[in-house]
């Protein structure tokens, strides 16, 4: 489903953005006013361009990291990990198409659930709302490549890509606003680990698998799950960001990171990027 957005870029006003110092309130004030107003102008008239409406506009800018200034380009993350439901569609369409190369590759690897003795593994891709998981990062790659087609065939103004999110972006996404910080929230007001407003292996139970992709508060962003619940695949390192269900507090912060396997814990989180085409 697709939400019509217009987007108005004056050099101005993205000028004076990128110089503000957003705290998280600030930041997610002004997604969500571009995301209401956006206005595209080229040659003195509106084009609207279809982004899914389950996916949220980060503004470009730049952050240090051991002493080194990181870039990064405006793009458009998915508000939540990639749901069981969202993934059917993508495999029913391989089967509709007949490219069972492609199934066979995408398909979840459901015998990984053995290691883990939980209930909630049992029928687990019936629940639309679960992240997908045990599936390869090529899988993953090749859902941002049907996802590309699909936005492209669909919109002729605009070329689309849609790919995993490289560590920078990740991250960036993650601090939702804020300069810094060990969370996507603002962890100074969480001392105690049973606090964490994360789905993780509190040592206080046991684990208990994924759940809901929105059952926990959003970071300053308004994406969901930016820690726990599932870690999530980066596309230029073989690591996964934002610890899982079964992760310690430790592996929830912003700049750690696992390294990456098929797993039940680990799902992924795609990025779109466009450019306008040259009108003919």
């Amino acid at each position: 489903m697709f939400v019509a957005i217009k987007i108005l870029f004056k050099f101005d006003i993205q000028k004076k953005i990128k110089t503000m110092k957003t705290n998280s309130l600030f930041a997610a004030a002004i997604v969500a006013l571009i995301v209401i107003t956006n206005v595209f102008t080229t040659d003195g008239q509106d084009i609207f361009i279809p982004i899914p409406q389950d996916y949220t506009f980060i503004m470009s800018g730049s952050r240090m990291e051991n002493g080194k200034k990181i870039n990064i380009q405006a793009f458009y993350i998915a508000t939540t990990e990639i749901t069981n439901g969202q993934y059917k569609e993508f495999l029913d369409d391989l089967q509709k198409q007949n490219k069972s190369a492609d199934y066979d590759i995408a398909k979840c690897k459901d015998e990984n659930w053995k290691s883990y003795k939980l209930s909630v593994a049992d029928n687990y891709q019936t629940m639309n709302d679960y992240p997908v998981v045990n599936i390869s990062k090529e899988a993953a790659l090749l859902y941002c490549k049907w996802l590309t087609a699909k936005l492209n065939n669909e919109n002729k103004n605009a070329a689309f890509e849609v790919r995993l999110p490289t560590k920078a972006e990740w991250e960036w996404a993650a601090l939702g606003g804020n300069a810094s910080g060990d969370y996507p929230w603002e962890s100074s007001k969480y001392t105690d680990v049973s606090r964490f407003p994360a789905q993780y292996n509190n040592t206080l139970k046991q684990p208990t698998g994924p759940c809901n992709v929105m059952q926990y508060n959003e970071n300053g962003y308004k994406l969901y799950g930016m820690a726990g619940n599932v870690s999530e695949m980066i596309g230029n390192a073989n690591i996964v960001k934002g610890g899982s269900w079964n992760s310690g507090a430790n592996e929830l912060k912003i700049f750690s990171e696992e390294e990456y396997q098929v797993s039940p814990t680990v799902g992924f989180r795609p990025i779109i990027t466009f450019i306008l085409k040259n009108k003919q």
